[in-house]
């Protein structure tokens, strides 16, 4: 009976000792591969990094979000990352495997049924938006960038994929993990990789990428990166670097500043592009609840920024080395859920938080990882799984909002006065439209019988 006890305490103190080992750094953590590299093993944080903070108990006081439609479920379409909206409304709409699907509007509140124009390589679609010529921009990790033609000719932005040996930041780093994107008025492409731990194909030959989030925790390198692409010159160069984890970038209404996401530190990072401060980079937004993803600007020059789900409430402890490494480490089966839900906040173009729209316990409405705000007033929401995209018609949300009064009503009825004009305007403009084919069609009626009296 001594020895069994002597040898459940010696054990009981080695568990313990490789515990304190981890803790403190003397022990080397190999990382799981994939998505980690072959071969690497758990680092330490830049000084001043940990640990995160998050507001873990934010309250928006209401449902909005519940009230979303789905859309193109019948179609196939599905895990959606972002909607790309045309000025006109037409949607483009790029599925988990690689589809991409466009929606032309139809009628004052309806579509046509989506047409497939292309199918990307093998990889994780992320972010896309239109470009000037009605092209679609989007981000294919771990290739890169994508253009993809009306016709649905897919071309890879080649020079992307590579950070160009005269950027002062991170000269010549391969960029395996583009994330998202905002172009500029001049064609330029501002965009995020976020992270030097990429996606990898699982055996039903989807892509995950969610798991490069728990592993760059554990790899404590903070390698994502906020670039600039100019294709007229096929320069690449990174803006910013040192981002844990690289997600949703827009511009200013002006240009003259882009934001990004970093998901793991919950805040937004601000670069500036012109004025006395441009080349610098402060903290627009932090303390947020949740992982930022996706972040698009408003029609009133704020921001939309999606939140993916809750943080768990083990991040309060992640600068403990311990804390990264079960993170890092244990397998998506065997982790712990995060209660579901759906959030997006809308930002001042100041960065302050304006307003949120939320399905607290995610019955209708769960991981969000985008919500880009179309000409209409609805708001489309992308995720990674779900089937379908989902919207919000903007106006009854904001106007129940209003009319509760509170910190969040005269935000809400500043946009939806904005949004109604704008719809206003819209239907005035198809009326005029309507009556100006009318007009024709009378006129080639009164030739045509002209001719045939003759």
């Amino acid at each position: 009976m001594g020895a069994f006890f002597t040898a459940s305490a010696l054990g009981t103190l080695a568990v313990l000792g490789l515990l304190a080992g981890v803790e403190y750094g003397a022990v080397p953590v190999p990382l799981r591969s994939p998505p980690a590299r072959p071969g690497e093993r758990m680092g330490e944080p830049p000084a001043g990094s940990l640990p995160f903070a998050f507001d873990g108990r934010f309250d928006s006081r209401n449902a909005a979000l519940r009230g979303a439609a789905r859309w193109f479920e019948a179609d196939g379409v599905a895990g959606v990352e972002t909607v790309a909206v045309a000025p006109n409304g037409t949607l483009a709409l790029i599925g988990e495997r690689g589809e991409v699907w466009i929606a032309d509007a139809a009628g004052a509140d309806g579509f046509a049924p989506p047409r497939r124009i292309a199918r990307l390589p093998p990889g994780r679609p992320l972010g896309a938006v239109f470009d000037a010529d009605g092209a679609v921009v989007a981000a294919l990790a771990p290739v890169g960038l994508f253009r993809i033609s009306a016709g649905g000719g897919a071309e890879r932005i080649a020079a992307a994929s590579k950070v160009g040996a005269r950027s002062e930041i991170a000269p010549g780093a391969d960029l395996g993990f583009t994330n998202d994107m905002d172009i500029g008025s001049d064609g330029v492409i501002y965009y995020s990789h976020s992270t030097h731990v990429g996606p990898f194909e699982m055996p039903d030959g989807r892509w995950n990428a969610l798991e490069s989030v728990y592993t760059s925790l554990g790899a404590a390198r903070p390698s994502g990166l906020l670039l600039r692409h100019d294709p007229a010159t096929g320069a690449t160069t990174a803006l910013t670097g040192g981002l844990w984890f690289a997600n949703g970038v827009a511009l200013s209404k002006g240009e003259d500043f882009v934001v990004v996401a970093d998901s793991i530190q919950a805040k937004l990072l601000r670069h500036w592009l012109r004025g006395p401060r441009r080349g610098e980079t402060d903290t627009f937004a932090a303390n947020l609840p949740g992982p930022p993803d996706g972040v698009s600007r408003a029609s009133d020059g704020g921001f939309w920024v999606a939140i993916y789900g809750r943080y768990p409430p083990v991040m309060n402890l992640a600068a403990h080395r311990l804390v990264r490494a079960a993170v890092a480490l244990t397998p998506p089966r065997l982790r712990p859920p995060t209660p579901p839900r759906g959030l997006v906040l809308k930002l001042s173009e100041a960065g302050g938080v304006e307003f949120a729209l939320e399905d607290p316990d995610g019955s209708v409405v769960r991981g969000v990882t985008s919500a880009v705000e179309a000409p209409d007033g609805r708001l489309w929401l992308g995720s990674l799984h779900e089937k379908g995209v989902q919207a919000l018609d903007l106006p009854q949300p904001l106007r129940a909002l209003r009319t509760a009064g509170g910190p969040d009503a005269e935000a809400a009825g500043r946009l939806v006065r904005r949004l109604e004009a704008r719809r206003a305007a819209a239907v005035g403009s198809a009326r005029a439209a309507a009556q100006a084919a009318r007009r024709g069609a009378g006129a080639d009626a009164e030739e045509a019988g002209g001719h045939t009296e003759l």
